[in-house]
């Protein structure tokens, strides 16, 4: 039997901007695009389902308004990216 998927725990604080408020889970790899051949061939099951951060909704939602679903994906799919 597979071993199951496990998702990184949630941490005290924003894994972008420190803040200790009420956190989200951002997918790296956007849910609406995990069956794009594209992004499949790139990024294994386990990958596009573990690949999270925990962010405070201010950044949660700056992320969105910033960039694409396919720009998140393809170009901003990591915390280091996000931070460059």
């Amino acid at each position: 039997m597979p071993d199951p998927i496990r998702l990184p725990p949630q941490p005290d604080q924003c894994e972008l901007c420190q803040r200790a408020v009420p956190l989200t889970r951002h997918h790296l790899i956007p849910k609406a695009l995990h069956n794009k051949p594209y992004v499949q061939k790139q990024f294994a099951k386990s990958e596009r389902i573990t690949a999270t951060l925990w962010v405070c909704r201010a950044c949660h939602n700056q992320i969105h308004r910033l960039f694409s679903e396919k720009e998140l994906a393809l170009t901003y799919n990591s915390r280091e990216a996000l931070m460059a």
